[in-house]
C-alpha cells in the first residue's frame, strides 16, 4: 500500500475468489462501545448500500452480530462540558467538536448509563474520528441477557476473515432495514443502523452459570424445608 493510500479505509477478505478492487464511495460514520470483552455496540451511522464492518479482534466463528432497534433521542450539550481525562488529550475530541457531531447526527447518547463510570461533566470518554470511526463510552451498556431472543444475521450477512485475522461482516444496508421498523431512516434516504456484536459461547457460560445457580437455590430452599418440618415433628 502506498503511502497516499494510509488514510483509505480498505478491507482484504481471505479464503474467497479473486474479485476486482471494490470502491465504496459514501461509508457510514461508525460510533461504538466496548461494553465487556465478549460484547460491543456499533452504531452505523448514514449508511447506505453495502458496507463492511471490520472487528479487530482474532476471526472465530463464535462470533455473531445482532440487529438492534436504533432509538435516538433529542440531544442537547447544555452547560455541560467535556472533560479531557488526564492522558487522553491526544485522542478525545472537545466541547467544540461534541457540539457538532451531535447537529450532524452523529452522537446516539452522552449519558453513560453505568454508575460506576460517570464523571463529574456527566459525559464520558468519547474519541476523535479515526478513519470514519470514533469510540462513544455513553452508549449504553443494555441487559447481559438482551441479544438472546435476537437472530444473529447469518442469514442476511457474510461473516469474513479480514485482513488475515479479523472477523468482518459485509453489510446490505437496503436488504437489511427493508420493512424493519430496527433501523432510522434519515431524510436523505440513509440509515442509522445499531448492531450488537457477542461472543457466543460466552451465552452457554452464562446459561451454565444460571443453571447452577438455580439448582443451589432450590436445594436451600429444600434443605430450609426440611429443617423447618423437622422442628415443628419435635415441637
Amino acid at each position: 500500500m502506498s503511502s497516499k493510500d494510509y488514510e483509505v479505509r480498505s478491507v482484504v477478505y481471505l479464503n474467497q475468489v479473486y474479485q476486482p478492487k471494490r470502491i465504496i464511495e459514501q461509508l457510514p460514520v461508525l460510533e461504538f462501545r466496548k461494553i465487556s470483552n465478549t460484547k460491543y455496540r456499533v452504531i452505523a451511522h448514514r449508511a447506505s448500500g453495502k458496507f463492511p464492518i471490520v472487528f479487530l479482534e482474532p476471526f472465530h466463528s463464535g462470533w455473531k452480530i445482532y440487529l438492534n432497534k436504533y432509538k435516538k433521542s433529542n440531544i442537547s450539550i447544555g452547560s455541560k462540558k467535556m472533560q479531557i481525562f488526564t492522558g487522553n488529550e491526544a485522542d478525545q475530541i472537545n466541547s467544540a467538536t461534541l457540539e457538532t457531531w451531535i447537529n450532524m447526527g452523529y452522537i446516539s447518547n452522552i449519558s453513560n448509563d453505568d454508575l460506576f463510570k460517570r464523571h463529574k461533566s456527566g459525559i464520558d470518554f468519547i474519541s476523535k474520528d479515526f478513519n470514519g470511526t470514533f469510540q462513544n463510552d455513553n452508549l449504553k451498556s443494555g441487559y447481559f441477557f438482551e441479544t438472546w431472543m435476537l437472530k444473529p444475521l447469518t442469514d442476511k450477512v457474510n461473516h469474513k476473515i479480514a485482513n488475515g485475522y479479523a472477523n468482518a461482516w459485509e453489510i446490505d444496508s437496503d436488504t437489511i432495514c427493508q420493512n424493519s421498523v430496527s433501523c432510522l431512516k434519515n431524510t436523505d434516504n440513509t440509515y442509522d443502523i445499531e448492531f450488537i456484536i457477542e461472543f457466543f459461547p460466552e451465552r452457554l457460560l452464562q446459561l451454565s452459570f444460571l443453571v447452577s445457580l438455580s439448582i443451589i437455590f432450590g436445594c436451600l430452599v429444600k434443605v430450609i424445608y426440611n429443617f423447618r418440618r423437622d422442628q415443628s415433628v419435635k415441637l
